[in-house]
């Protein structure tokens, strides 16, 4: 949970003499179905519209539910971070705000809004700031519909109408026609506003802020669709979530030009800021103080986001190759306290919510022309709202260029595996999960190197975990019906690996010498290179050694029960070897976690 409020003095000052009210806000608004339409009278039914705007929000603020203060000031110890006038506290028990129905003064309100609105607009409407309003509060009632009409009717600057048709179709869960739209939108827009709404700047932090902010002209717009194209929250669904999120949060910051919200708070640079790395408030509450001297003044807000602890945005290594980096490298999706910014995947009706840590296993299996990728996962049955809900996924496979190749599975269960084809090169790997019904959504990525295979080279796929050792596979197509959707195993457990060799000679039978061991991680890599070559004692609590008889074909496959001994919980890794005569041992490791009983 994000919210930020302003302290006592600081708060008491921007309402009282902060927010000063105009004269038609403080009496009964002018009727719109009295004022002409030339330019005078058209700003004085502008000004009336936005006196009804400010009515409406008051109203809010006084009907919002109540809260007690955390108390304290803005503490960076905890986590909270100072934007401008406001602190931004990020919350500790990861659970999102549940707002109440909204109390029936603020339907009745909104809806006496928007009626002021559209007579306002059939008598201005060229005016973008009434037509922007009417679709913002339209799809607040959750009439999207409505909403909708009104903006392919917009007669307003040609840009912003595409822009609020945009904000229409991402809010309306339609990602494909809202990115159209957008587009449309950036083409059309003046140059000083196009600068504005493509900025990366509040949006990135460290060394990744300090290159871009390096970049210039042609290297910048290169940028700028490199980390969109990585940005996509999801390759399997069409146009793109994050992209569409971004320049929605800008649409609603020029919804805020001399308009008010619910806090009360005149508009700034700093709540543009909170707007574009958080998203719009999902609610917000009104703080009961304990100090006597606050009970004459107004109550201080507390707003409310979509919780998220996740850095959702693509990992420097991504966004700056040219370091000597690339797709293989560099953390997706990692926890943290103190995101940069956070997202909702907006879909029909709803934003989804992430489906956090979910468990999983990916494997690359050697084939001519390129591999297969195995992506095995276990998500958690209280992450669904409701037993029985559909779930799909996809594995996507993108190249360097985040062009993708998806491969979609309906109709998952919540522990399963899939399999799709990737071509030689580096690849960035992204499991996706979706249940449209229960609004959930999950994803895992990571980079790695698919290797074309060389005709005599000895070297080893990945290891594949199995579900149990009772029925042990021969082919990868069994195998993958069997895999793990974890890494996670329990001391005393049971359970099957599979792997496969390459590099076989294909006229005769060679010997192998193969062995399977569990090591400490702890040790390091240093170590498990030093006991393979016998220079340290080997510590490993479980070595299986054997040679057999290759038979002549271009690859095989095996697989082996093996049982996790009685070792202490933490992290080991499994280590298979396989040493052709005369030839160094080619290895291929899985990290495992023993749980605890």
């Amino acid at each position: 949970m994000y919210h930020f409020s302003i302290r006592t003095a600081l708060l008491c000052l921007l309402l009282i003499t902060g927010v000063s009210l105009p004269v038609a806000a403080q009496g009964q608004a002018p009727d719109p179905e009295t004022l002409l339409a030339d330019e005078a009278e058209a700003e004085q039914l502008l000004r009336a519209m936005r006196a009804e705007q400010t009515r409406f929000e008051r109203i809010r603020r006084n009907n919002l539910p109540w809260t007690y203060s955390r108390g304290g000031g803005c503490d960076p110890g905890w986590g909270d971070e100072r934007i401008g006038r406001f602190c931004l506290m990020h919350g500790d028990d990861g659970k999102e705000y549940e707002p109440p129905p909204e109390a029936a003064a603020i339907v009745a309100a909104r809806a006496h809004l928007l009626g002021r609105l559209g007579a306002a607009a059939e008598r201005a409407p060229w005016d973008g700031w009434i037509v922007g309003q009417r679709v913002r509060y339209m799809l607040e009632s959750g009439d999207a519909e409505s909403a909708a009409i009104i903006a392919h009717g917009c007669a307003a600057a040609e840009w912003w109408c595409a822009a609020i048709t945009g904000y229409v179709h991402h809010y309306s869960g339609n990602p494909a026609r809202a990115d159209s739209a957008y587009s449309e939108a950036i083409r059309l827009m003046p140059e000083s506003e196009r600068g504005r709404w493509l900025d990366l700047s509040t949006m990135l932090e460290g060394r990744t802020l300090r290159a871009y902010r390096r970049l210039v002209g042609e290297e910048k717009e290169r940028f700028h669709e490199r980390f969109w194209n990585f940005s996509r929250l999801h390759f399997a669904r069409p146009g793109n979530d994050l992209r569409s999120e971004h320049l929605s949060r800008n649409v609603l910051d020029i919804f805020q030009d001399r308009a008010q919200s619910a806090d009360g708070i005149n508009w700034g640079e700093d709540l543009r800021e909170i707007l574009i790395r958080y998203g719009w408030p999902t609610g917000w509450e009104r703080v009961r103080e304990a100090s006597v001297h606050r009970a004459g003044g107004p109550p201080s807000l507390i707003s409310h986001y979509a919780n998220s602890r996740t850095q959702i945005l693509p990992p420097h290594e991504i966004l700056f190759p040219d370091e000597g980096t690339g797709l293989t490298k560099g953390d997706w999706d990692v926890e943290s306290r103190r995101p940069r910014t956070g997202y909702n995947l907006p879909m029909p009706l709803a934003s989804a919510r992430w489906i956090r840590a979910i468990d999983h296993q990916f494997a690359v299996f050697r084939r001519p022309g390129g591999a297969l990728i195995v992506a095995a996962y276990d998500i958690p049955s209280d992450s669904m709202p409701e037993a029985g809900a559909q779930l799909a996924s996809a594995l996507a496979v993108a190249g360097a260029d985040a062009d993708a190749r998806v491969t979609e599975f309906p109709n998952r269960g919540l522990s399963d595996a899939v399999l799709a084809e990737a071509q030689p090169g580096p690849a960035l790997l992204s499991l996706e999960i979706f249940s449209m019904e229960a609004g959930r959504a999950a994803r895992v990525r990571k980079g790695v190197e698919i290797v074309a295979l060389q005709p005599g080279v000895l070297a080893l796929s990945d290891i594949l975990l199995l579900r149990g050792a009772d029925s042990l596979p021969d082919s990868l197509t069994d195998a993958a019906a069997l895999a793990r959707g974890s890494d996670r195993v329990s001391p005393g457990e049971r359970l099957g690996v599979y792997w496969e060799v390459y590099g076989l000679s294909e006229e005769e039978i060679e010997t192998l010498a193969i062995s399977v061991r569990l090591v400490d991680r702890r040790g390091g890599w240093l170590r498990r290179a030093a006991e393979r070559v016998g220079v340290v004692s080997e510590s490993a609590p479980i070595r299986l050694r054997w040679q057999e008889q290759a038979s002549s074909a271009a690859y095989i496959a095996r697989s082996l029960a093996i049982e996790i001994p009685r070792v202490a919980p933490g992290g080991y890794v499994l280590e298979l070897s396989v040493q052709r005569t005369g030839e160094e041992a080619v290895t291929s490791e899985r990290p495992v976690e023993v749980i605890g009983p």
